[in-house]
């Protein structure tokens, strides 16, 4: 378990932390206009990344492309970010069900899909160039 405060993503992915550790830190973010702005962010990155549409992205489209996308951004707003589903789900207007099946899939499908996972780590390291200071402990 690790314990990161005032962390960015690029650091995280310095620190080659694997997906599965237990992550706690302090929330980055204080009001939920910031959460809005980092998923309309992320929304952004991802469609020019990836080349598809913000308003697919955004939208109620289920096209395997648009889904497996969705669900990397929801993925990275909770594992690395420690966004609760819920709040997640209140951005992407979609149940906090949704979000926490959308995460779990790409959690299991990275595991055994490598083309997968070469798209998370694309959308992971784009996000990663902005790098702030970090105070890291460790707990057992």
């Amino acid at each position: 378990m690790i314990c990161l405060k005032h962390a960015t993503l690029g650091e995280l992915i310095n620190l080659k932390i694997p997906l599965e550790t237990k992550v706690y830190w302090v929330d980055l973010y204080d009001n939920d206009s910031d959460y809005s702005k980092l998923y309309k962010e992320y929304i952004e990155l991802a469609s020019n990344i990836f080349d598809v549409k913000k308003e697919s992205l955004l939208g109620s489209d289920r096209t395997f492309d648009i889904v497996e996308i969705r669900n990397i951004i929801w993925c990275v707003m909770a594992k690395v970010y420690n966004i609760s589903t819920t709040k997640i789900g209140k951005l992407a207007k979609r149940h906090h069900a949704t979000i926490l099946y959308g995460i779990r899939t790409a959690m299991d499908r990275m595991s055994v899909d490598k083309e997968y996972k070469k798209k998370y780590d694309v959308f992971v390291n784009s996000i990663g160039k902005d790098i702030s200071e970090t105070y890291i402990s460790k707990f057992k």
